[in-house]
């Protein structure tokens, strides 16, 4: 009798839980997976909240590494969005300035990050993983940009994956010398890996723009390799080849990292863009940075990556208190109010950066100097 009693108490357990959750539920108690179908649409949340981001866009940090781990050249934030088939893509300087407790520019958090992970045990690969994280958690507190994946490539990256592609046609506007005493005149030339690497870290750009000018020539004729390479055939097993590359979180389990692949050979040459955020360079005490524009990022971000369902909206002055809006730098971490040049820059307006595609690059829109 005490058995069937058992019995019929544990039937009505497993009763009671199925009529109080749905599997998907079930699944997260008992610490199953949770299978994507399952999980409430239009972006509402397991709580009823409703995700501000647009569905169907996808933010990816790139991390450009020195031939030294851990040491940030550049960032790239890349959105993909699927709707419209298209790939946005934002540069934003290195020494971006940008207070917290123990750095001043986006480099510092991540030559930090990076420190802290290593000191923790970690692999080479999951330090700069977790180094780009920590990049993001900076950016998403103050820019307001959220990411979904990382990607993180140094100068072997670059040689390697260059090389895969069976090297670039870059148009130069100067004779390139490389490291190697290699020099390539100026105009369309087939570069390899290693001259690739090179002109990426080329010492002696004039300037700041020429700089990213070089990065966007280089990322243009990626693009275009890949979109003349790439076939259904023969796109997972390029990617099986070039992801061991770079260190990342995007996952392949599911095919994922192959999903965003297809998408970006879908990304026209008119719907590839590319800018930067407007930044003007400041030199401190403590060193040289690039501060930004805060009105002006603030339209920039608003419509060029268009992130979010509505617009995020400006500090008012005085009110830290605005709920249930997105507010670009709400603690004002990309200025220092004690040092009136460097809020000047911060508060004063200028002329939003230009936009450019593969098909403007191609034309030579870009400027490019050497000293």
């Amino acid at each position: 009798m005490k058995i069937l009693i058992k019995i019929f108490s544990l039937v009505l357990l497993v009763s009671a839980l199925l009529s109080l959750s749905s599997c998907a539920k079930l699944k997260q108690f008992f610490g199953g997976e949770v299978i994507k179908d399952d999980l409430p649409e239009d972006g509402a949340s397991l709580i009823g909240e409703i995700d501000p981001k647009r569905p169907g866009a996808y933010n990816f940090l790139f991390v450009r590494e020195s031939d030294r781990a851990g040491d940030a050249l550049a960032f790239m934030v890349c959105q993909m969005d699927l709707p419209s088939s298209s790939l946005s893509m934002m540069q934003i300087p290195a020494d971006l300035y940008i207070r917290t407790e123990n750095a001043s520019s986006l480099s510092q958090i991540y030559a930090n990050g990076y420190a802290h992970a290593k000191s923790l045990g970690f692999s080479k690969n999951d330090c700069a993983v977790s180094a780009a994280k920590t990049v993001s958690e900076a950016l998403e507190k103050t820019l307001r940009i959220s990411m979904d994946y990382h990607i993180v490539a140094n100068k072997e990256s670059v040689d390697s994956y260059v090389s895969l592609l069976g090297g670039l046609i870059i148009n130069l506007s100067f004779d390139f010398t490389t490291n190697e005493g290699i020099t390539h005149p100026a105009g369309s030339r087939y570069l390899d890996g290693d001259a690739v690497a090179n002109y990426l870290e080329y010492d002696r750009f004039r300037d700041y723009e020429s700089e990213i000018n070089a990065a966007r020539l280089v990322l243009a004729s990626v693009h275009e390799t890949l979109l003349g390479m790439l076939t259904s055939e023969n796109i997972a097993v390029h990617m099986v080849q070039a992801k061991p590359f770079f260190s990342t979180d995007l996952p392949t389990r599911d095919g994922y990292d192959i999903f965003f692949l297809r998408k970006l050979i879908q990304v026209s040459e008119e719907n590839w863009k590319i800018t930067e955020l407007c930044t003007s360079p400041m030199s401190t005490q403590e060193g040289e940075y690039r501060v930004v524009h805060y009105n002006t990022a603030l339209e920039q971000l608003n419509s060029f990556f268009a992130m979010y369902r509505e617009d995020m909206i400006a500090r008012p002055e005085g009110d830290e208190n605005i709920k249930n809006k997105i507010v670009l730098d709400p603690d004002s971490l990309l200025t220092n109010k004690d040092n009136i040049i460097l809020n000047a820059i911060y508060k004063s307006a200028k002329s939003i950066p230009a936009i450019y595609n593969v098909a403007d690059i191609r034309v030579g829109s870009l400027q490019i100097f050497q000293k």
